[in-house]
């Protein structure tokens, strides 16, 4: 006996993947050059940011967030 409303999944799943895009911001090598630096200083200070979370002799005086436990 099937439960009521999965009558349709027991056919399958029909639909089918002919082939994947992947763009990037910019095909100008121009630009390439300037979004690489911009996405390098973000990751940068992404990073030096979870560094001074996770060890107390590289942290801020002033504390800006808080982690709740």
């Amino acid at each position: 006996m099937v439960a009521a409303g999965l009558e349709d999944m027991t056919t399958g799943n029909s639909t089918e993947l002919v082939g994947f895009i992947l763009m990037g911001l910019s095909n100008d090598p121009e630009l390439q050059i300037p979004l690489f630096v911009v996405f390098l200083v973000i990751y940068t200070i992404t990073l030096i940011g979870n560094l001074a979370e996770n060890f107390p002799e590289l942290k801020l005086h002033n504390q800006t967030t808080v982690t709740a436990c």
